[in-house]
């Protein structure tokens, strides 16, 4: 039952040459829905739309999405769930964020929105040349257990292992799995590689290489390419849409799942960089209608079909979350990503984990593993680097035996500490 579902579903979102016109005929098929939905249903939408006078009649196009006002997380936060979802919230599906950076925040979806979810993400593994009964060792946090049917009759095998756990303790039980995808964090995947390497391990034959929850940068792709394969799949996806984007064999960019959302990008103080506003097409149990995310990605401007036959648009690339800045003395903002591109640049002497951490503008600390400290002249050499990028500022340089993940599992490159 499970399996036929998930099967039609991915039937129905089978679309390798779809054409853009067709692309936006079936998106504004299902926006008319979604907005009429939301207007009948779900009262924080019945006000919106009651207050900036508009009637779903008015969204004739997908441009004219831009009548209603953007919706943030926080907009959700101040009012009762009740006013923003349908339906009994008991016999919904609940997930709820892990709140690293804010007060959790949870997501409701019907059981076919979940298994459209599945299905987008087994579309992505698809493509990529991902088969049913492959084995998959994914490293990422602990989600509450939810019940994978396929894998009950050997489809869809994979094995979840904390990113909590030591890569030591991965290896060891990756000898015995014997897996030929890996799934997860890029800095999870990167210290693994680096445990295996360190072993001259040589025991895996991994044909796919499946990433997402964080920024995947160069330094991680290379070092997962010469250890792994080459064929590396960055992902982009969140919580609250599940799989928006994926890399495809074509490696140049990431193609949006424009069938089942549509998007918009915002400037921010960083030119190549947009923000990213969401609509979903498929949720009805919690409509989510122009929603902010805290994402900033760098478009590619060309309209050109993909030579994998894909005619979805394409993103370069994910920077991250927005506000992930350090703040230079004269309050201009830097993209992070420039920041631990200059650790690649010194990688001969820099450790596998480090952490940037700014506490204000003239003081910030770079803690750092290692085996033995840093000379005076390579800190020197790292301090004068920074300094050439940012300007004079105190950095402190501390070895530490251990930097945490932060709740979800991830493992974060940078921290400011200063209130924006």
């Amino acid at each position: 039952m499970i399996l036929n579902s998930i099967y039609a579903i991915l039937k129905e979102y089978n679309n390798p040459s779809w054409s853009k016109e067709k692309i936006k005929n079936i998106q504004l098929s299902k926006l008319k829905k979604i907005v009429n939905f939301a207007f009948d249903n779900i009262p924080y939408y019945q006000s919106m739309m009651k207050e900036l006078n508009i009637l779903p009649v008015d969204i004739s196009t997908v441009e004219d999405l831009k009548k209603l006002a953007i919706t943030t997380k926080n907009d959700l936060r101040k009012i009762d769930t009740k006013e923003y979802t349908f339906g009994d919230l008991n016999k919904l599906i609940k997930n709820t964020t892990t709140g690293t950076t804010s007060e959790p925040f949870s997501i409701y979806s019907t059981n076919n929105e979940f298994r459209i979810r599945q299905a987008t993400e087994l579309r992505c593994f698809f493509k990529n040349g991902y088969k049913l009964r492959d084995k998959v060792l994914f490293l990422g946090p602990i989600y509450p257990p939810y019940k994978n049917q396929l894998s009950k009759i050997g489809l869809y095998r994979r094995k979840l292992m904390s990113s909590f756990t030591s890569a030591k303790d991965q290896i060891e039980f990756a000898k015995k799995y014997k897996p030929n995808i890996l799934r997860g964090y890029p800095s999870c995947l990167k210290l693994f590689a680096n445990e295996y390497r360190k072993q001259k391990c040589d025991f895996l034959k991994i044909k796919s290489i499946f990433l997402g929850g964080e920024v995947l940068d160069d330094e991680t792709r290379k070092i997962l390419e010469d250890t792994f394969s080459k064929n590396i799949i960055n992902i982009y996806g969140c919580w609250e849409f599940g799989r928006l984007a994926y890399e495809c064999n074509e490696h140049d960019g990431l193609h949006l799942n424009e069938d089942m959302f549509i998007f918009e990008f915002n400037d921010t103080e960083i030119k190549e960089e947009k923000e990213i506003i969401v609509t979903s097409l498929f949720s009805y149990a919690m409509p989510l209608i122009r929603y902010k995310m805290s994402d900033k990605v760098v478009l590619i401007e060309n309209d050109k079909k993909c030579s994998c036959g894909s005619n979805f648009k394409k993103i370069k690339s994910v920077k991250g979350r927005v506000g992930d800045y350090y703040i230079k003395k004269n309050n201009e903002k830097i993209s992070v990503t420039n920041l631990t591109a200059l650790f690649r640049k010194y990688v001969d002497i820099i450790p596998t984990q480090y952490k940037f951490i700014q506490y204000s503008l003239d003081n910030s600390e770079i803690k750092y593993i290692r085996e033995k400290p840093l000379s005076v002249s390579e800190l020197k050499k790292i301090k004068d680097a920074y300094e050439l990028y940012v300007g004079k500022i105190n950095i402190k340089f501390s070895k530490v035996e251990n930097i945490p993940y932060d709740k979800s599992g991830k493992y974060r490159y940078f921290e400011s500490k200063i209130k924006n």
